[in-house]
């Protein structure tokens, strides 16, 4: 409830603007909803505003520092990846950074924002392997925490971005193209956006801004952790009181 009442509130701060002021915004996310007369009600409004703050916004920035607070963590694993993104910047190797998509995979399994993970309903009997089933209109919560560091994924609580790598060093994409790595990870238990048609409305926003924030900080700076974070979980998984020291990183040899 508190959650829909910050959406309350930030609908009616827009409805409470001048005219002018108002106007200017219509193209935002805020005054779209707003002036959608497809909605039921207000708490409809809100609800779609919560998950897009938080799907836009919060998640993307904590993901970045989780990610910087691993690498800074795991300096073997930060000079690997500053020397393989300076390789592709400077046109000695071709293509995406593998390794990058590795380190985030990695970053994002140990430290999934959305730790409390979705609710499902299934709309009708969901048999299950070994017999029984999901019962219709049950409440299914998948708890991405859990799930991430489950039996899937061996030494669940090591951050070993080199699991997501196959056989050629690439990352194979998730979600059953291939259904395990050499490490034996299994693709299929790492789906951090959820999944189907309701997945995550801001992953490709977020995945965007991650692919591009780290390869930049990480190609011209080095991190070290000054200190180490209290995990919180409040709607999001936060590094709180993590320090990290920073220095620009030595040119190339």
């Amino acid at each position: 409830e508190r959650v829909m009442q910050l959406g309350a509130r930030v609908l009616d701060a827009h409805r409470a603007l001048p005219p002018a002021e108002k106007s200017a915004r219509a193209g935002t996310i805020v005054g779209l909803i707003d002036a959608n007369d497809k909605y039921a009600c207000d708490r409809d409004r809100h609800a779609d505003l919560v998950s897009f703050l938080i799907a836009g916004h919060d998640t993307t920035a904590f993901t970045l520092a989780w990610t910087l607070t691993e690498l800074a963590a795991h300096p073997h694993v930060q000079a690997r990846l500053r020397t393989e993104l300076r390789d592709r910047a400077s046109g000695a190797a071709g293509g995406a950074s593998d390794f990058l998509t590795a380190v985030v995979r990695e970053s994002m399994r140990l430290n999934p924002v959305a730790a409390g993970g979705s609710v499902r309903s299934p709309a009708r009997d969901v048999p299950v392997p070994g017999g029984g089933c999901i019962p219709a209109h049950s409440v299914c919560i998948l708890h991405f925490y859990s799930i991430f560091r489950g039996a899937a994924f061996p030494e669940p609580d090591a951050f070993e971005p080199a699991r997501w790598l196959g056989p050629d060093g690439r990352a194979p994409a998730a979600g059953g193209v291939t259904p395990k790595t050499t490490t034996g990870t299994d693709l299929d238990a790492f789906f951090p956006f959820s999944l189907g048609r309701r997945n995550c409305v801001g992953q490709a926003l977020a995945q965007a801004e991650i692919f591009t924030s780290i390869p930049f900080l990480c190609a011209r700076y080095e991190f070290a952790l000054a200190q180490e974070p209290c995990p919180q979980h409040f709607l999001t998984r936060k590094p709180i009181g993590a320090r990290l020291a920073v220095r620009r990183a030595p040119a190339a040899a």
